[in-house]
Protein backbone atom coordinates (compact mmCIF):
# COMPACT_ATOMS: atom_id res chain seq x y z
CA UNK A 1 0.00 0.00 0.00
CA UNK A 2 1.62 3.38 -1.12
CA UNK A 3 -0.94 6.13 1.07
CA UNK A 4 -3.89 6.44 3.21
CA UNK A 5 -7.10 8.10 2.20
CA UNK A 6 -8.59 10.60 4.40
CA UNK A 7 -11.49 8.01 3.93
CA UNK A 8 -9.07 4.87 4.74
CA UNK A 9 -8.25 6.85 8.18
CA UNK A 10 -11.74 6.96 9.16
CA UNK A 11 -12.62 3.64 8.19
CA UNK A 12 -9.65 2.20 11.02
CA UNK A 13 -10.46 4.77 13.40
CA UNK A 14 -14.01 3.38 13.47
CA UNK A 15 -13.00 -0.20 13.03
CA UNK A 16 -10.61 1.14 16.22
CA UNK A 17 -12.85 2.69 18.16
CA UNK A 18 -16.07 -0.02 17.82
CA UNK A 19 -13.77 -2.90 18.47
CA UNK A 20 -16.74 -4.12 20.58
CA UNK A 21 -18.68 -4.09 17.69
CA UNK A 22 -19.84 -5.82 14.34
CA UNK A 23 -21.02 -3.84 11.72
CA UNK A 24 -21.74 -4.32 7.77
CA UNK A 25 -20.49 -2.60 5.22
CA UNK A 26 -23.62 -0.38 4.94
CA UNK A 27 -23.64 0.40 8.66
CA UNK A 28 -20.60 1.66 8.78
CA UNK A 29 -20.92 3.82 5.76
CA UNK A 30 -23.97 5.04 7.38
CA UNK A 31 -22.09 5.89 10.75
CA UNK A 32 -19.37 7.61 8.91
CA UNK A 33 -21.18 9.33 6.36
CA UNK A 34 -19.46 7.50 3.16
CA UNK A 35 -20.77 6.20 0.45
CA UNK A 36 -21.03 2.27 1.01
CA UNK A 37 -19.04 1.77 -2.50
CA UNK A 38 -16.33 4.53 -0.73
CA UNK A 39 -16.40 2.89 2.43
CA UNK A 40 -16.20 -1.17 0.64
CA UNK A 41 -13.21 0.52 -1.33
CA UNK A 42 -11.63 1.84 1.92
CA UNK A 43 -11.74 -1.82 3.11
CA UNK A 44 -10.77 -3.67 0.19
CA UNK A 45 -7.83 -1.87 -0.29
CA UNK A 46 -7.19 -2.05 3.98
CA UNK A 47 -7.86 -5.74 3.50
CA UNK A 48 -5.00 -6.37 0.83
CA UNK A 49 -3.03 -4.84 2.72
CA UNK A 50 -3.28 -6.46 5.96
CA UNK A 51 -4.67 -4.02 8.01
CA UNK A 52 -8.18 -5.40 8.01
CA UNK A 53 -9.65 -8.45 8.00
CA UNK A 54 -13.02 -9.62 6.85
CA UNK A 55 -15.26 -12.32 8.28
CA UNK A 56 -18.18 -14.09 6.76
CA UNK A 57 -21.31 -14.31 9.23
CA UNK A 58 -24.20 -15.79 7.66
CA UNK A 59 -24.78 -13.70 4.63
CA UNK A 60 -22.71 -10.78 5.87
CA UNK A 61 -19.61 -9.89 5.68
CA UNK A 62 -17.70 -7.84 8.88
CA UNK A 63 -14.68 -6.57 9.35
CA UNK A 64 -11.86 -5.26 11.87
CA UNK A 65 -8.47 -4.50 12.45
CA UNK A 66 -5.67 -7.18 11.93
CA UNK A 67 -3.81 -6.33 15.41
CA UNK A 68 -1.64 -9.62 14.40
CA UNK A 69 -0.41 -7.10 11.56
CA UNK A 70 2.42 -4.85 12.95
CA UNK A 71 1.55 -1.60 11.10
CA UNK A 72 -2.46 -2.37 11.89
CA UNK A 73 -1.14 -2.16 15.37
CA UNK A 74 0.87 1.09 14.66
CA UNK A 75 -2.06 2.74 12.41
CA UNK A 76 -4.66 1.77 15.27
CA UNK A 77 -2.32 3.96 17.77
CA UNK A 78 -1.91 6.91 15.71
CA UNK A 79 -5.81 6.77 15.12
CA UNK A 80 -6.38 6.94 18.98
CA UNK A 81 -4.03 9.58 19.20
CA UNK A 82 -5.25 13.40 20.22
CA UNK A 83 -4.30 16.04 17.96
CA UNK A 84 -5.21 19.04 19.62
CA UNK A 85 -4.64 18.65 23.49
CA UNK A 86 -5.77 22.10 24.30
CA UNK A 87 -8.96 20.35 26.80
CA UNK A 88 -6.69 19.09 29.27
CA UNK A 89 -3.43 19.15 30.65
CA UNK A 90 -1.92 15.25 30.68
CA UNK A 91 1.79 16.46 31.35
CA UNK A 92 1.07 16.01 35.11
CA UNK A 93 -0.33 12.73 35.07
CA UNK A 94 2.21 11.13 32.44
CA UNK A 95 4.01 9.78 35.38
CA UNK A 96 1.88 7.89 37.17
CA UNK A 97 -0.24 7.23 34.29
CA UNK A 98 0.25 4.27 31.55
CA UNK A 99 -2.94 5.83 29.69
CA UNK A 100 -5.07 8.89 29.49
CA UNK A 101 -8.00 9.24 27.22
CA UNK A 102 -10.54 12.18 27.57
CA UNK A 103 -14.26 12.17 26.36
CA UNK A 104 -14.80 16.14 26.81
CA UNK A 105 -16.77 14.96 29.77
CA UNK A 106 -14.68 11.99 31.38
CA UNK A 107 -10.72 11.35 32.07
CA UNK A 108 -10.35 7.55 31.93
CA UNK A 109 -6.80 7.22 33.42
CA UNK A 110 -5.28 3.55 33.30
CA UNK A 111 -2.03 3.44 35.94
CA UNK A 112 -0.11 0.97 37.58
CA UNK A 113 -0.65 2.68 41.14
CA UNK A 114 -4.11 4.18 41.35
CA UNK A 115 -3.66 6.25 44.55
CA UNK A 116 -0.60 8.44 42.93
CA UNK A 117 -2.68 8.59 39.57
CA UNK A 118 -5.11 9.89 42.02
CA UNK A 119 -3.38 12.15 44.00
CA UNK A 120 -2.48 14.06 40.58
CA UNK A 121 -6.18 13.85 38.95
CA UNK A 122 -7.15 15.85 42.21
CA UNK A 123 -4.72 18.36 41.71
CA UNK A 124 -5.22 18.72 37.93
CA UNK A 125 -8.30 17.84 37.10
CA UNK A 126 -10.57 19.13 39.83
CA UNK A 127 -13.45 20.13 37.28
CA UNK A 128 -13.67 16.99 35.19
CA UNK A 129 -15.30 13.44 36.26
CA UNK A 130 -12.56 11.50 36.34
CA UNK A 131 -12.40 7.25 35.94
CA UNK A 132 -9.47 5.73 37.51
CA UNK A 133 -8.76 1.58 36.92
CA UNK A 134 -5.94 -0.35 37.02
CA UNK A 135 -4.45 -2.06 33.98
CA UNK A 136 -6.48 -5.47 35.15
CA UNK A 137 -9.76 -3.34 36.36
CA UNK A 138 -9.29 -1.63 32.67
CA UNK A 139 -9.10 -5.22 31.32
CA UNK A 140 -12.11 -6.27 32.77
CA UNK A 141 -13.94 -3.51 31.80
CA UNK A 142 -13.27 -3.98 28.02
CA UNK A 143 -13.90 -7.62 28.38
CA UNK A 144 -17.13 -7.11 29.55
CA UNK A 145 -18.00 -4.71 27.46
CA UNK A 146 -18.47 -1.84 29.89
CA UNK A 147 -20.72 0.80 28.27
CA UNK A 148 -19.30 3.90 30.19
CA UNK A 149 -15.26 2.92 29.18
CA UNK A 150 -16.33 1.87 25.85
CA UNK A 151 -18.33 5.06 25.57
CA UNK A 152 -15.00 6.81 26.35
CA UNK A 153 -12.74 5.26 23.76
CA UNK A 154 -15.04 5.13 21.17
CA UNK A 155 -15.92 8.94 21.61
CA UNK A 156 -12.19 10.15 23.50
CA UNK A 157 -9.37 11.18 22.27
CA UNK A 158 -6.03 8.95 23.70
CA UNK A 159 -3.55 11.74 25.64
CA UNK A 160 -1.02 9.28 26.56
CA UNK A 161 -0.35 5.54 26.53
CA UNK A 162 -2.08 4.91 23.15
CA UNK A 163 -0.02 1.00 22.94
CA UNK A 164 -1.81 0.41 26.16
CA UNK A 165 -5.69 0.70 24.45
CA UNK A 166 -4.05 -1.10 21.39
CA UNK A 167 -2.87 -3.71 23.51
CA UNK A 168 -6.24 -4.35 25.42
CA UNK A 169 -8.14 -3.93 21.90
CA UNK A 170 -5.89 -7.03 21.04
CA UNK A 171 -6.86 -8.85 24.19
CA UNK A 172 -10.33 -8.48 23.73
CA UNK A 173 -9.86 -9.28 20.16
CA UNK A 174 -7.79 -12.57 21.07
CA UNK A 175 -4.47 -12.24 19.37
CA UNK A 176 -2.53 -11.36 22.14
Amino acid sequence: MNSLAKHDFQVLDFLVRHFSERFTVRQMALQLKLSAAGAHLSLKKLQKSGIVEAEKLGTGLFYQINLKDKIAMHLASIVLLDKDVRSIKADELKEDAKAVVFDNKTVLIIASNKQLAEDSAKKSLKELSWLILNEEEFNLHILEKDAKVLGIIQNGKVLHGEDTIVSAIKRYLRYG
